[in-house]
């Protein structure tokens, strides 16, 4: 996030963290009571860079516009 070669370092040890779902990634989730969002929230992390990310990610809200726009043509 920063472009730094330290943050870069730590964001792929999260990463292979996340994967081999080692803690914090390997949290329960619930499709009844959880949110991506919650769950995200609750990995509570050394540094927060994949966490930062995946907020960021679905934090994006989707739409269709474009595509409607063109099928009504």
């Amino acid at each position: 996030m920063g472009g730094i070669k330290n943050t870069c370092e730590q964001l792929i040890s999260q990463l292979m963290r996340y994967k081999t779902n080692v803690a914090p990634y390997n949290m329960p989730y619930d499709n009844n009571s959880d949110s991506p969002l919650m769950w995200w929230l609750t990995c509570e992390d050394r540094y927060n860079h994949l966490q930062s990310i995946a907020i960021k990610l679905f934090s994006i809200i989707l739409h269709s516009t474009g595509c409607k726009r063109i099928f009504l043509i």
